[in-house]
């Protein structure tokens, strides 16, 4: 199951609800898009026993369904008299005849709105004045709503809608201040930007000019302007730190992560190695996780035609011994060789004959196309023979870098493990190159450009990782978390690094659309660029030899770079490392 909910609509009754029920089903509850049709929704995923995926809409729906299945009476076991009271409360509460529920909560005298036991009128109530506090209260009322919000079970709802409220995009607080303030100028309601796609009656530039007089700074949206049809906003980068810094820092590994598409049910074909070709550049699939429940296959089978070219290819020229000792090879060769004998390359449609088949899901079937790997002397064929097998890119980066490592003596002598941290650093340095381009476009297989420790490649990445974990070690003494005092980052450099965190965030989320791995690697060289640039502004912004509160908030910010940098990494597919040989000794 899953639970998706806007901020706006915080579902305290429903996994309340959940909790109480006793459920043996699994739930995980995430936010919704900033632009979500529906601002709460349960997805219920299809099951051994139930092959129907249902989705409900609404607190009360949701809420109701929970309520049915529980275990305690919350609804259904009840009597037809408090089935009654219960949607008296529940319809008060919808409607907004809160002074109604008051009476209901303040005539039960401190208990349960029905007596003894807690139903789902007292979980709806709840949950209208955990998000709308009332100023003045009777001491009957506190009574009734501190026992429910001392339930361990009410604990833990709190508990998992904070962790999912720390999974959104900090820059989506700054859009809803805009759209506050903009839905107010124009009676379309909250809107989105550039002016000219929102189709008002009118000229855009004027428009523009309009909502820019009209509109008032504050302490979130600090300057607009205007730009043709588009209307420009500066936000408060103090307000931006304060936000962020605190939220990446407890999240680590799970910051970017989102449910922006729970509920959705992908089948990820991983490498799908074609037998008739060993695994060479080209053939990678990037797994993006933003909610989706994937089901990832390895068919190993795609042999279509070259099946039948293989069987009249070794009856002409395979052979038997051969074949015993590198059956891959020997096919792949025996591959090629019929392959000059066949001048024809047809392929087939596989989606308009699933559609012409009828079967329903045939519109929803993507094939993500890859653009060539080329040599310098041309583009690498898998029927001409003229391919670099990946096995072999793999292990001559593995050796260059081990060579490129070996350069630094004393640091070459603290690594452990040098066999696996040259593999790893030669695996980056291959993929970040694959990756770079945009996957329909052709590239050069360039090995000197790919194994340098300059420049936007793989290994420069893993020496940028590796310089903000020495930094972490070498400043160990000092302790930081989301409580850090972080007021003393206003420097531009600091500004500028804290701005480049806080897209990772909606980058993840724009990925599965775009189908494009080259955007995270953009991320990824973004921050390093940035990295680099402080590295190289230490005056400005050093941790050694500081005000401990100025060294803390400092390493704060420099460890929710790592973390940026860290997850970005790794959803290409790539192992961060700790040390490389590489690695100078810094002192930030």
């Amino acid at each position: 199951m899953f639970l998706v909910f806007e901020p706006s609509n915080l579902p305290y009754a429903e996994v309340l609800s959940y909790l109480l029920a006793n459920a043996n089903k699994k739930i995980n509850v995430g936010l919704a898009p900033l632009d979500a049709v529906n601002p709460l929704v349960l997805h219920i995923l299809p099951t051994e026993k139930d092959r129907s995926k249902k989705i409900l809409i609404g607190k009360c729906s949701v809420s109701r369904y929970f309520a049915r299945i529980a275990s305690k009476p919350l609804y259904s076991s009840l009597s037809l008299s408090n089935q009654i009271v219960v949607d008296d409360v529940l319809d008060n509460v919808r409607n907004r005849h809160i002074s109604e529920v008051l009476k209901v909560i303040n005539a039960a005298e401190g208990n349960y709105i029905l007596g003894s036991k807690i139903s789902l009128a007292d979980i709806i109530a709840y949950d209208y004045f955990k998000v709308n506090p009332q100023p003045k209260t009777s001491e009957t009322f506190t009574n009734w709503f501190n026992k429910i919000d001392n339930l361990p079970e009410a604990v833990e709802a709190a508990k998992i809608i904070k962790n999912a409220l720390n999974t959104s995009d900090v820059n989506d607080i700054f859009k809803l201040k805009i759209a506050e303030q903009l839905s107010t100028l124009s009676e379309y309601g909250d809107f989105s930007i550039p002016v000219a796609r929102l189709r008002l009656q009118g000229n855009p530039v004027q428009l523009v000019k309009e909502f820019i007089e009209k509109f008032q700074t504050n302490e979130y949206i600090t300057s607009t302007n205007s730009a043709g049809m588009f209307l420009n906003f500066t936000i408060s980068r103090e307000k931006l730190r304060f936000f962020l810094i605190p939220r990446v820092l407890p999240l680590n590994e799970n910051y970017g992560i989102n449910a922006s598409r729970a509920g959705k049910v992908s089948i990820v074909e991983f490498s799908s190695p074609n037998i008739a070709k060993p695994f060479h550049a080209g053939q990678e699939v990037l797994l993006l996780a933003n909610g989706h429940k994937t089901i990832g296959i390895n068919y190993l089978g795609d042999w279509d035609k070259q099946y039948g070219l293989l069987a009249v290819g070794y009856k002409k020229y395979g052979n038997d011994e051969k074949l015993q000792k590198n059956p891959i090879k020997h096919l792949f060769h025996v591959y090629v060789s019929v392959n000059r004998d066949a001048s024809e390359n047809p392929f087939q449609l596989v989606i308009q004959n699933f559609e012409l088949m009828g079967m329903p899901w045939a519109p929803q079937c993507h094939h993500i196309n890859f653009g060539l790997v080329k040599s310098k002397d041309g583009q690498m064929s898998t029927r001409k023979g003229t391919v670099v097998f990946l096995e072999e890119i793999l292990d001559a980066a593995k050796n260059e870098m081990h060579y490129v490592m070996k350069k630094n003596e004393a640091k070459y002598k603290q690594i452990e493990e040098l066999e696996y941290v040259s593999d790893v650093v030669g695996m980056s340095a291959v993929m970040i190159q694959d990756m770079m381009a945009r996957r329909v476009k052709d590239y050069e297989l360039d090995w000197n450009r790919m194994l340098s420790f300059e420049g936007d490649t793989g290994p420069y990445l893993q020496y940028a990782h590796a310089r903000f974990c020495s930094l972490a070690r070498n400043q160990s003494q000092y302790d930081i978390d989301e409580n850090t005092d972080i007021s003393c980052l206003n420097e531009k450099e600091a500004k500028d690094l804290i701005n480049l965190i806080s897209q990772y965030p909606a980058l993840i989320k724009s990925l599965p659309a775009q189908l494009e791995p080259c955007m995270v690697v953009s991320c990824c060289m973004s921050c390093m660029r940035l990295a680099h640039a402080v590295s190289q502004a230490l005056e400005a912004l050093w941790v050694q030899d500081q005000e401990e509160n100025v060294s803390k908030a400092r390493l704060a910010l420099y460890t929710c770079a790592r973390i940026t940098l860290h997850n970005a990494l790794s959803i290409l597919g790539i192992r961060p490392l700790e040390k490389i040989g590489q690695s100078q000794s810094c002192s930030f």
